[in-house]
């Protein structure tokens, strides 16, 4: 079985927590495993860390200061022009069970670490992170944005469904068809070219007209 090849260059990592001894423990293990670590305590700052630059790896604590981690995540996965949104991110926290792992991976994380945990344990995360490509975890996740989008304005999550599976062909006659649809209902909305409604006496005066 082939190996593994170690990379050669660091790549770059975000440390999101505010709790400084487990900040050092992990700053510590991720440059072990040859990242360049950025940190911040404070979730908005976060925010605005990751519409800037792209990372390779996200670790979010729970427990901010600012926005907290479950925010920080999912504002991560929503923002459509981010340059995050396929990025790995690993929940960090003090608790991970079966019932708020899948918590976690609803708000967009693709793992959850316990703050007791190694270096091995650390591995052993990025590595299942890494099991998708960055344009698959990106798709995934933006699937899932439009899909709750979908279902709170009351769309059929059946027909959204299908309509992921169109080939290439069908999605660009659908596309066509979308704009249409768009060009005709903005027009139809605008004041000049809604119809007046007119009282007996204004039809029977423009009437007398002809």
């Amino acid at each position: 079985m082939e190996k593994k090849k170690h990379k050669t260059h660091p790549e770059n990592a975000l440390l999101i927590e505010d709790y400084e001894a487990c900040k050092k423990i992990m700053h510590y293990n991720l440059r072990q495993l040859n990242y360049q670590v950025e940190l911040t305590d404070d979730g908005d700052k976060a925010v605005n860390m990751v519409q800037d630059k792209q990372y390779d790896l996200i670790l979010s604590g729970i427990k901010n200061k600012g926005l907290s981690g479950d925010k920080v995540i999912s504002l991560i996965r929503r923002k459509n022009k981010s340059k995050n949104v396929g990025t790995p991110i690993i929940a960090w926290s003090g608790f991970v069970d079966k019932n708020n792992q899948e918590m976690f991976l609803k708000w967009g994380a693709d793992w959850a670490l316990e703050k007791i945990c190694d270096i091995d344990d650390l591995k052993i995360a990025i590595e299942k992170c890494s099991e998708l490509q960055r344009y698959e975890r990106k798709f995934y996740h933006r699937k899932k944005v439009i899909e709750n989008e979908w279902i709170n304005n009351g769309g059929q999550i059946r027909l959204l469904r299908e309509l992921f599976n169109l080939n290439n062909n069908l999605l660009s006659i659908l596309l066509n068809a979308l704009e249409s649809i768009m060009e005709y209902n903005q027009c139809n909305n605008l004041p000049h070219l809604t119809p007046k409604k007119l009282s007996i006496s204004q039809i029977e005066t423009e009437s007398s007209n002809f």
